[in-house]
């Protein structure tokens, strides 16, 4: 079995836009074979009728750079058998499906280790999901090993890696499956105390890491949190793109202030240094700027409900800045006009809505952000109305 593993080859799961604009174009970039896996049928006819796809990168500069990615394998997610063969030769299985469909790719990666452990195959194998969530691919690992038998488990636990990740990169959804466009910006951090085997030194777009937790939530605070912001501030002022809204000066003032706060409580929570947080509030400054991705506020502000959760980019670092002491007033802000956003295509901004109407401000935050009814946040974010 040893001899079929062809480390040239990885499978992806996710043939939407971060899967081929972000995974499958670098992988390919760096002379990896790819096997792509959808669920959606229509997509996979297209691709393979097409045989190739077209990813459209917008550089900081504001230039643009075209690449063409072709020669790779596309199969549905119910052929299970044969993704679980493609598994037994790949060198990485990825995903890019959102988490809640990791449990049933974890059904098709047990099938693939099941049939890598009936072959004998001792080359270590790495599944890294590229979801956006804390512990990405220690959730699929735990999908995983819930539907291994004990001899295929042990056979895992030996072999195989689930290094969890975090991709800072916009790929929004595109118009045509076969155009992708994207930013010319990634930072990709995965763990190395996760990954089995040796990093291959052509992939040298991840950056693999030993203070993985750390990198995630700077992450997931400071730039998804005043990116979302920057969202929920500019919707009511009638603005359409992100590039637009940083322009108003009104909005740019309210999210530098967010983002200022939100900078100041993860240096103090994993102690980066003035330089490097510098460096990433003005990289947040120039994506946000980059009018090429014509990226949309309410792509950004859609979901409030799983936004304002306890663990997530503005309620978290609310809290630990209530517990370090540090200024709060704009993330506060930030939190409350999340809340009153309204659009009638999305549907957690509805249902926000009709909470909000039947339960009051404060048991509605109480629910959606899982904080007790007498938590102080709460009275703090009562005070500013």
């Amino acid at each position: 079995m040893n001899e079929m593993v062809n480390e040239n080859n990885v499978v992806v799961f996710g043939a939407g836009a971060a899967g081929k604009g972000l995974i499958g174009l670098l992988f390919a970039q760096a002379g990896y074979h790819v096997t792509f896996v959808d669920i959606k049928d229509d997509l996979v006819q297209r691709l393979r009728a097409s045989g190739k796809y077209h990813v459209l990168l917008h550089c900081l500069d504001g230039s643009r750079r075209e690449h063409v990615v072709e020669g790779f394998h596309i199969l549905r997610a119910g052929d299970r058998d044969a993704i679980a063969q493609e598994i037994t030769r790949a060198a990485f299985v990825l995903t890019a499906v959102f988490p809640q469909n990791l449990p049933d790719v974890a059904q098709t990666v047990a099938l693939g280790l099941e049939e890598c452990r009936r072959a004998g195959r001792q080359v270590p194998l790495n599944c890294i999901a590229c979801e956006n969530m804390k512990n990405s691919s220690s959730t699929l690992c735990r999908y995983v090993a819930e539907r291994l038998k004990a001899e295929v488990l042990e056979y895992s636990d030996a072999h195989v890696g689930f290094p969890d990740c975090m991709i800072n990169r916009v790929v929004p959804a595109p118009f045509d499956p076969l155009r992708v466009e994207t930013e010319d910006y990634c930072e990709w951090t995965a763990d190395a105390g996760a990954l089995k085997g040796t990093p291959p030194e052509r992939i040298d777009f991840i950056e693999w890491v030993h203070n993985q937790n750390a990198r995630l939530d700077r992450k997931l605070m400071v730039y998804n949190g005043a990116h979302a912001a920057c969202a929920y501030f500019a919707f009511p002022r009638g603005h359409t793109w992100i590039h637009e809204a940083v322009t108003d000066s009104a909005v740019a003032t309210l999210v530098e202030g967010t983002l200022n706060e939100l900078a100041a409580v993860v240096q103090r929570l994993h102690g980066f240094n003035e330089e490097a947080m510098g460096d990433y509030k003005r990289d947040f400054w120039l994506r946000a700027r980059n009018a090429g991705m014509k990226d949309t506020i309410v792509r950004i502000a859609r979901q409030p409900i799983r936004k304002l959760g306890r663990h997530e980019r503005l309620i978290a670092p609310a809290k630990l800045a209530q517990q370090y002491g540090l200024r709060r007033q704009h993330i506060l802000r930030a939190i409350l006009v999340a809340v009153e956003f309204r659009y009638a295509e999305d549907a957690e901004s509805v249902e926000l809505a009709r909470r909000l109407s039947r339960d009051g401000l404060r048991r509605t935050l109480a629910t959606v952000s899982d904080l007790p009814p007498d938590d102080s946040l709460l009275d703090e974010l009562a005070n500013i109305l």
